[in-house]
């Protein structure tokens, strides 16, 4: 492979008494690696195989996790081992003028392990300055300044129509949909609003995009009061289901009628916009795409699809005169992926454990590490005095006989005042050889027949709930003596004044979040995960908010730094879609971690 292109392949001809040199096993070595790199290329693409995360060390250094790429000439980059690189050490970082940059990592090869050349060398030189025995395959990283970097093109894009609704120094507002329409699909746009520099005003977006000609079939499309973060996307996706006589046509053009861009309220200038012309087809997608795969030959498709470089992270910098500061990065922005048949037959077999929702006609996604939403169609449940946890307590040496043991204060998030906390326990029973989970609430004695594992049930629970302080203690007594040296307590809590609309709301099966566990103890400066889970309603995204001053900061992806000061600090994670559909976690931040 050579100047990104491919070329004729030649290899040696063997026979009886030939003469081999160098050139021989030289030609034998290309002839093998291009013959592999070509299928590399033209059949799993280019991008991550597997490994190669990037995540923070320090505020000046990254981790390059191990792993392996297939970069854009088909040749495999390796990295062996995890290492740590500070950012002043790679190529490149001298050269960057703003505060976003792009790591990449490329292919690389260096001589190695030079040794004495009797015939001296290829270039002629004196025997003395010797040969090298090996090259070794190797890789280099490079940073790349946010305004120089070009974005990879993907496949897709061949598929779609890019419009740039509107941009200033502040934002930039673009759409896309498909410039095709087979038969058996209908049209989806996506909105995305990207916010350039850190601002206090909130951003809408509304305009109608109409069929040209048909003036009754036209569609909505609506982004409003968004409050956004300097460098994040929020982005929508609308439904398009065009009539059937428009089917007919060759193509089609959405015309996009009175867009309205308000910061804060205020109106911005926009331009007119030219229609976006869509192509329809009278083949499925599967063929659609089959056939149009095969129309570029080969050499203008690697001529225009070529990069070496596999960009890892973007990276948000603090930088200053004497050095640069690591702010938070960005896993694989372009997405640079090579997808195993593994991974194709893992997705046919879980597709039966994950069905899909074809009731929701309005969703928005999540775009790498950016805040953003999805809204699911009967989800209408506003109340919220009620939560739920779990933690477990020690029993100490096996669960003494009459022994009580009591937990730490657990904080409930309703606030002061009364509340009415209802607990369990959960217990893995061993039924026909199998274990199967029961949680039990109330006097456990009388699940109890008289099996020695049926007996470890015998446990009293009671609950002392703290009005003035916002929490709750709960103390396990055993009855017998058991294996076990600790409980997984189950809790649920709900305003006294509420209880019966709660359990109404239960037997409802109305949509909630919970976190668990929903108290946390970390050190100072320490990293947390918040996961949130969904009851009764699908997963989808949140945000997430540190409801305490200086109490730490939290990303779009819940993962909570916490601050330099001991103290607990409230979080609130909320449903984007459903804002009335949130919960509360606590994080304990004690230099003694418990």
């Amino acid at each position: 492979m050579n100047n990104r292109k491919f070329y004729s392949y030649e290899r040696n001809n063997y026979y009886y008494g030939k003469l081999l040199t160098s050139r021989d096993f030289q030609i034998e070595q290309s002839y093998m690696n291009d013959k592999r790199r070509l299928g590399n290329r033209l059949l799993c693409g280019s991008g991550i195989v597997a490994g190669m995360k990037v995540v923070e060390a320090d505020d000046t250094a990254i981790v390059l996790q191990s792993g392996c790429a297939i970069d854009g000439a088909g040749r495999e980059v390796v990295v062996p081992e995890t290492v740590v690189v500070k950012l002043a050490t790679i190529e490149g970082s001298r050269d960057l003028h703003t505060d976003v940059a792009y790591l990449s990592i490329s292919y690389a090869e260096t001589r190695a392990d030079k040794v004495y050349a009797a015939m001296g060398n290829a270039t002629n030189e004196q025997a003395e300055a010797g040969e090298y025995n090996h090259i070794k395959e190797g890789y280099t990283l490079r940073l790349h300044d946010a305004d120089d970097c070009v974005p990879v093109k993907e496949l897709k894009e061949n598929y779609l129509v890019k419009t740039v609704l509107f941009e200033d120094e502040d934002y930039r507002i673009t759409q896309e949909v498909a410039g095709y329409l087979p038969a058996d699909c209908n049209l989806k746009v996506r909105v995305s609003a990207y916010k350039k520099r850190q601002t206090m005003d909130l951003l809408s977006v509304g305009y109608t995009l109409s069929v040209e000609g048909i003036k009754e079939q036209s569609f909505p499309i609506k982004m409003e009061n968004l409050k956004m973060d300097r460098y994040e996307t929020k982005v929508i996706t609308e439904s398009i289901i065009p009539k059937e006589e428009i089917r007919y046509l060759a193509d089609f053009k959405l015309q996009i009628r009175d867009l309205e861009v308000l910061k804060d309220k205020q109106k911005c200038q926009v331009k007119e916009l030219e229609p976006v012309t869509i192509t329809t087809s009278d083949k499925n997608l599967l063929s659609f795409i089959v056939e149009n795969s095969y129309k570029t030959a080969m050499d203008v498709d690697i001529e225009e699809n070529y990069d070496n470089k596999i960009y890892l992270a973007k990276l948000y910098l603090i930088r200053s005169d004497e050095r640069i500061l690591l702010e938070r990065i960005e896993e694989v922005p372009f997405k640079q992926y090579v997808y195993s048949a593994s991974q194709i037959m893992l997705l046919e077999e879980l597709k039966e454990f994950y069905p899909s929702t074809e009731k929701a006609e309005r969703k928005i996604e999540t775009v790498s590490s950016e805040v953003t939403y999805r809204e699911q169609p009967g989800q209408t449940w506003k109340h919220k005095d009620f939560v739920t946890g779990t933690f477990d307590i020690s029993l100490g040496n096996g669960g003494e006989l009459g022994k009580t043991v009591y937990s730490d204060e657990i904080m409930h998030g309703l606030g002061e005042g009364p509340v009415y906390v209802e607990i369990a326990y959960e217990f893995l029973n061993k039924e026909n050889g199998n274990m199967r989970e029961e949680i039990i609430f109330g006097d456990s004695e009388l699940f109890a027949t008289g099996d020695a594992e049926e007996k470890q049930m015998q446990i009293s629970c009671g609950v002392k709930v703290l009005p003035e302080r916002g929490t709750f203690v709960v103390a396990v007594r055993s009855k017998n003596k058991v294996v076990r040296t600790g409980l997984r307590i189950r809790w649920y809590a709900c305003k006294a004044e509420d209880t019966d609309k709660n359990i109404s709301r239960l037997k409802e099966k109305q949509g909630m979040i919970i976190i668990s566990p929903d108290t946390i103890t970390t050190q100072p400066k320490g990293i947390v995960q918040i996961q949130p889970k969904f009851v009764n309603m699908e997963a989808e995204a949140c945000s997430y908010e540190v409801l305490d001053q200086a109490g730490g900061k939290i990303d779009n992806n819940g993962i909570y730094t916490a601050p330099t000061a001991e103290g607990v600090y409230e979080i609130k994670v909320s449903s984007i879609s459903s804002p009335e559909i949130f919960a509360h976690a606590y994080i304990i931040v004690s230099v003694e971690k418990k």
